[in-house]
């Protein structure tokens, strides 16, 4: 700690205080000042540091405080129960996941080659693990130095070359890999673009990085040299990088990190602008690059950059509230609106207005989002009417959206806009204490007072029609597609509370059909032809024709707290993720 800093901060420089807490919030002096916090702030407190983290193609896998966590698509594999204590972790970017316990390696997931060749030949002597991104193989250094890798065989990835002993470093990406001894670089595999003949005036090497095609080393000078396929310039290291202290690459870029903790990228830019780094950025600690994304670690917490549509790249911090919409999800904090999805059916959906300070309140619709904050109503996405919120709102509790039309609670009062199919605009006059609003594609409900629940709408099969002499209402959720007298799937609402969850409307494709001995429900969601609800011990039970098991088992990640969805794409949040069904992925969830 530095003498300015602790007596800015009211401490004394003359006296031995590193390890003291100065103001009781569990964190050492020492450590406030390695997080650039405030030591006598008891609200001001470091960031909970990533110890690892593996970036793929559709999904990543991080680890906190001696525990896995993996998030994004295709991630439903349990951690096994051995892993207590792992300190490194890796992935392929989909389905296959390695970690170091000590000397020992774990690997789980789709049974791969690289899965049921560990089975076949343990490994207990690692120093350091490597998955390789978009291919089926691992490798370790071992504590002689040497390298073993297993699974996939093409190209002979699988096979280092002998003379590589005394290992200090390596890295691999798909069918490629290289490593060094402090001396010389050695590499295999793949060299259709030479991205495996080393050049002969390489300089003495600190850190070798593999891309798709293309490699790149730090040199002990403190420079990058790079060679392989350069169709998108990603061998053309940047002039003027500074002193370089570390870097990695994904499959058409390479990011690297100067001793002033700034980060450039250069290379692919085409598939989700990884190599924009974000405006801003500083105090970069350590460096990730996934095949198409970025994340720079800071004493105020991760930033990442780059593809994120099923999330792969979204950790969030503080989360206090969220909305799914079709294909994309976004939440806030205290100080930020974070989405990721696809923006397949909507350019603007993750397009998050700027200017937006102090979110309060968030409601995600088909292909747009709104968010109530300190500077007022701010929405975005698919253009319409159901962006046009009316003026005058000036304290806005919930907001809820569909396909065309969007509702909030401002001042204890339901106000809708958008488009007014089937009456949905066309809010009863006499709701006097509305809470749970639920909106639905053609008919809307929300709870009133302590008994009752009052919806407007769409009523072909009574899906509209109010319930009342409820005891202790905690939720209620409206489902189903557009509205129409002949369909038989036009709308269903439930509503739970102490006698256990009941549903009305359209019984279509079993949404009604809820499941006995459903207790203590928290929280509900209703959509075309899926009906969830999430209990207090945080358990998710969903019925109906278009639900999966699969995407039942997505969202029972242990400990739920709250699940909302659009359809049958649903997520879950616990403490440590977010978990969603029907292909839209979930985001990592850090609480400080």
């Amino acid at each position: 700690m530095t003498d300015g800093w602790e007596v800015s901060h009211g401490l004394l420089p003359t006296t031995d205080d590193a390890n003291e807490d100065a103001d009781g919030d569990g964190y050492s002096n020492l450590e406030e000042f390695n997080a650039s916090t405030d030591p006598t702030d008891v609200s001001s407190i470091p960031y909970v540091p990533i110890d690892d983290l593996s970036l793929g193609n559709n999904s990543s896998c991080a680890l906190i405080e001696g525990k896995v966590t993996c998030w994004g698509s295709v991630v439903d594999y349990p951690i096994p129960a051995n892993l207590t204590a792992p300190v490194q972790i890796g992935h392929d970017g989909t389905d296959e996941f390695c970690a170091r316990q000590g000397n020992d390696v774990t690997c789980w997931g789709y049974a791969s080659s690289m899965i049921t060749d560990l089975q076949a030949a343990p490994v207990s002597n690692a120093v350091a693990l490597h998955v390789a991104p978009m291919a089926h193989t691992a490798c370790v250094i071992t504590l002689s130095g040497d390298i073993n890798c297993w699974g996939g065989t093409s190209y002979g990835i699988n096979s280092p070359p002998a003379s590589l002993v005394n290992v200090q470093q390596m890295d691999m990406f798909q069918y490629h890999a290289c490593g060094h001894d402090g001396t010389t670089v050695e590499c295999w595999g793949r060299n259709d673009k030479y991205q495996a003949d080393v050049p002969p005036d390489l300089g003495v090497p600190v850190q070798v990085v593999v891309g798709g095609l293309h490699t790149c080393v730090l040199q002990d000078n403190q420079q990058v040299r790079c060679w392989g396929d350069n169709s998108y310039n990603q061998t053309n290291v940047p002039v003027n990088l500074g002193n370089v202290v570390g870097l990695d690459s994904g499959y058409r870029h390479t990011c690297a990190l100067t001793d002033l903790g700034e980060v450039s990228c250069w290379g692919d830019n085409t598939t989700a602008d990884q190599i924009n780094v974000p405006v801003g950025l500083s105090g970069v600690t350590e460096l990730h690059s996934g095949p198409y994304n970025n994340c720079a670690e800071t004493a105020n917490g991760a930033v990442c950059w780059g593809k994120n549509d099923y999330g792969q790249s979204a950790i969030w911090y503080d989360l206090l509230d969220y909305g799914v919409g079709d294909d994309h999800v976004c939440g806030f904090n205290n100080e930020n609106v974070m989405c990721f999805g696809k923006t397949v059916n909507e350019a603007e959906v993750l397009s998050i207005p700027a200017g937006i300070s102090g979110p309060k309140v968030i409601g995600v619709g088909r292909f747009h989002s709104c968010v109530w904050a300190d500077t007022g109503m701010h929405c975005w996405g698919k253009p319409g009417d159901h962006l046009s919120y009316p003026a005058g709102l000036t304290d806005i509790t919930e907001i809820d959206a569909q396909s065309s039309h969007t509702c909030a609670i401002d001042n204890g009062t339901v106000v809708c806009w958008g488009v007014n199919f089937n009456g949905v605009l066309n809010v009863p006059s006499d709701i006097l204490q509305p809470y749970e609003l639920s909106t639905g594609d053609d008919h809307n409900c929300v709870l009133d007072g302590e008994t009752s629940v009052r919806c407007w709408g769409a009523n072909y099969r009574g899906q509209s029609s109010s319930r009342y002499n409820l005891s202790n209402p905690v939720t209620v959720a409206t489902g189903g597609i557009g509205a129409y007298p002949h369909s038989e799937d036009d709308g269903h609402s439930c509503v739970a509370d102490d006698s256990g969850v009941q549903c009305w409307g359209s019984s279509a494709r079993g949404v009604l059909n809820v499941p006995p001995g459903l207790t203590n429900v928290i929280d509900l969601h209703a959509g075309w032809g899926s009906t969830c609800a999430l209990e207090a011990n945080g358990t998710v039970s969903c019925w109906g024709n278009l639900i999966t098991q699969s995407n039942v088992d997505a969202l029972n990640i242990g400990g739920v707290t709250k699940i909302k969805g659009y359809n049958s794409g649903i997520c879950a949040e616990n403490e440590g993720k977010l978990s969603c069904s029907g292909g839209l992925g979930g985001a990592l969830l850090i609480n400080r």
